[in-house]
């Protein structure tokens, strides 16, 4: 059975009981092969956020979002690589309430 809480509440007691835990890691792809499904960009650094970092990055990301007027019941467009700021857009999307699709 599944928790009677949504993702973002989960998020963010993950936050509050691991904030220095790695929550997201993009490793270097120093190859500039395309993939069948999407086109990878030469990551040459490894990337790690850590919990309290993502949700940083995630409240920054609110915080422009709801100066934009976005609120409760919006629905916001993500188009967006496979990366670690696209789990903070996401997050920060949820933050505001609001609803998120992506490509």
């Amino acid at each position: 059975s599944f928790p009677d809480v949504s993702v973002l509440e989960m998020f963010e007691a993950w936050v509050k009981k691991t904030p220095e835990k790695t929550a997201v890691y993009q490793a270097a792809n120093n190859s500039k092969k395309p993939s069948f499904f999407y086109k990878v960009e030469q990551i040459v650094e490894s990337v790690a956020l850590t919990y309290a970092d993502l949700n940083v990055e995630a409240e920054r990301i609110a915080t422009s979002l709801r100066a934009a007027g976005v609120g409760a019941g919006t629905i916001v467009a993500l188009y967006l690589d496979r990366t670690p700021s696209a789990i903070a857009a996401m997050l920060g999307v949820l933050k505001c309430g609001a609803i998120y699709t992506d490509s």
